[in-house]
């Protein structure tokens, strides 16, 4: 998952611009518009300016107005000539570029007392999934790790096939 910390000015958010003709050459030399939608909200456009690296990437630089809220950020960029692209990020209250958390969560999942892998496991600081916090899946032993702060986070456990009581509160000493 890709993830920038809110209200961040540094990594940008890189993208490939391709060739309309071919649906795979980089194209170069373009002018790409990028508009944003912060967690479901209608797209508007970005305030990170967008520079050019080459081979059809390119670059929307990073921008605190672009990463004001916690969620969903969903990056759509077109241009003349160029297949759109479109690609989301969560921006989340830490830092996922540097080792965070003085504590741990290990959230084990099980269905009779077997391990369940491959559960998506979501935790908040809040019941109502706002302060999104990290997302996992479950290992082959159902465990979801996450590094975190001390404090009470909302566990959400998400798969059609497994019915879980959610949120669950923890506390994080």
């Amino acid at each position: 998952m890709r993830q920038r910390k809110q209200s961040t000015t540094t990594y940008p958010i890189p993208f490939f611009m391709s060739d309309s003709s071919d649906h795979m050459t980089g194209k170069t030399g373009l002018s790409p518009t990028v508009t944003l939608s912060k967690n479901g909200a209608e797209f508007s456009d970005a305030e990170g300016t967008v520079s050019e690296t080459g081979n059809g990437w390119y670059l929307l630089a990073a921008n605190a107005n672009d990463r004001d809220t916690l969620g969903s950020l969903v990056i759509h960029a077109e241009a003349s000539g160029s297949d759109p692209f479109d690609f989301d990020y969560y921006i989340v209250a830490y830092d996922p570029f540097t080792i965070t958390g003085s504590s741990t969560l290990d959230v084990t999942v099980t269905c009779s007392d077997e391990p369940v892998e491959g559960i998506t496991v979501e935790v908040y600081t809040s019941a109502s999934k706002i302060g999104f916090v990290g997302k996992t899946r479950t290992t082959s032993a159902g465990l979801a790790h996450f590094d975190i702060d001390p404090g009470t986070y909302y566990v959400w456990i998400l798969h059609s096939d497994y019915e879980a009581t959610n949120p669950t509160t923890v506390t994080v000493t």
